[in-house]
């Protein structure tokens, strides 16, 4: 066998994937939805201690630097449509109502959704160091 099978074995590629899956749902659920180490362990007849979890999880984290996620225009969308209309606002003249804030909302998103796809598509609306 070659590649990083020979290098780590099957057991600790599990313990790795394991690691894995808790950081990303550490990273992205509720701390509800996390799966417990137990719960992870079950699922290769409890191999490993809780204590090898924490050290693969750390080694882990320790080889990406802690830098788990590289943020785009899409992870800052949801705060500027949040931020986009205010109970203060004022549409022709009148102060903007919860019916007329839907409609507001959905043409928002809908823009929101085509500037995204367009920088996305677009090299020159890409700032690189």
């Amino acid at each position: 066998s070659s590649g990083i099978n020979a290098e780590y074995g099957d057991a600790q590629l599990h313990l790795i994937a394991l690691c894995c899956l808790l950081i990303a749902a550490k990273f992205e659920e509720s701390d509800m939805k996390i799966p417990r180490i137990q719960t992870l362990n079950y699922f290769v007849q409890n191999a490993f201690l809780t204590k090898e979890f924490r050290q693969m999880e750390l080694l882990l984290l320790e080889f990406f630097c802690w830098n788990l996620v590289l943020p785009t225009s899409a992870h800052y969308i949801e705060y500027y449509k949040m931020a986009a209309l205010s109970p203060n606002d004022i549409l022709n003249g009148e102060k903007v109502t919860s019916n007329m804030e839907t409609k507001i909302m959905k043409y928002i998103a809908k823009y929101c959704k085509y500037f995204l796809d367009i920088s996305l598509q677009d090299f020159s609306l890409h700032i690189l160091d």
